[in-house]
């Protein structure tokens, strides 16, 4: 028996990372790696905006995450950002936040896996054509908790929550009127301490 056969009985490596998309892509599993833990937060959804003039605000992202996916070491697999999921949309995923319009808000997305919340709702506009006020983007989700719904009109685009807690982060939130959304993610972590939330 070879050493490096004599020294995999005691058991093989047990790599530790993570990796975090932004767009989409593929993601090779490394070696010695079987099971990963994933979370997925959905694009925010754009407020809506006619010839220059801003009206009702998008929905935030939803916050889905899955523990224990199992994986084989060399295979690559799909990652999709914007309506984030992890190989399929069953699998685990953050649904994008829907766009707002001129009569409609925009609703916040849902997820699958193991948990995860909605996004907030849009907000509506207020005052009149030739003095309107963007309605507010709703707040992305969060790991304990359904994104808020937007607040008053004018008071901005919805809050962005972390790929690693309940943390304000750049990922998921719904736009003023006039504004896109904040973007999507994806992380994958394996080896110790990957499990979520």
């Amino acid at each position: 028996m070879s050493l490096a056969s004599k020294l995999l009985i005691g058991g093989s490596p047990k790599p530790t990372g993570s990796e975090v998309f932004t767009s989409s892509g593929t993601w090779t599993c490394p070696d010695y790696v079987y099971s990963v833990s994933v979370v997925c937060i959905g694009q925010g959804g754009a407020g809506a905006s006619v010839s220059g003039i801003p009206y009702n605000g998008g929905g935030g992202g939803g916050l889905g995450w899955r523990n224990n996916i199992s994986v084989t070491p060399g295979q690559s697999y799909t990652v999709s950002v914007g309506d984030s999921y992890f190989i399929s949309l069953g699998t685990v995923r953050g649904e994008n936040g829907g766009i707002g319009g001129v009569n409609t808000v925009g609703i916040g997305g849902s997820y699958a896996g193991d948990g995860g919340f909605v996004g907030g709702n849009g907000g509506v506009d207020s005052g009149g054509t030739s003095n309107r006020i963007p309605g507010a983007g709703g707040d992305a989700a969060n790991y304990d908790s359904n994104g808020d719904n937007a607040g008053p009109a004018g008071s901005g685009s919805g809050s962005g929550t972390g790929v690693s807690g309940n943390n304000d982060g750049p990922y998921g939130g719904g736009g003023a009127g006039g504004v896109a959304g904040g973007s999507g993610v994806v992380q994958i972590r394996w080896g110790s301490d990957k499990d979520f939330p």
